[in-house]
């Protein structure tokens, strides 16, 4: 996620990180600290589509 949001920050703010296992204090500090959406397993529709419309809604991609 750092090399992304050097190399195509555009593409890094479209990121939704995804966690099938509990997450330890340091990567739980992680992903605080991207302010990008985490969906824990098992989720459900509604999850997906708040994890969706939060990316949606950020700015629109541009040409890199």
């Amino acid at each position: 996620f750092q090399a992304l949001s050097h190399e195509r920050p555009t593409l890094a703010v479209r990121t939704i990180f995804v966690t099938g296992d509990v997450v330890g204090a340091s990567s739980r500090s992680f992903l605080e600290t991207t302010s990008q959406p985490v969906l824990v397993k098992p989720f459900d529709f509604e999850r997906i589509e708040k994890a969706l419309t939060s990316i949606l809604a950020a700015e629109p991609l541009g040409t890199e």
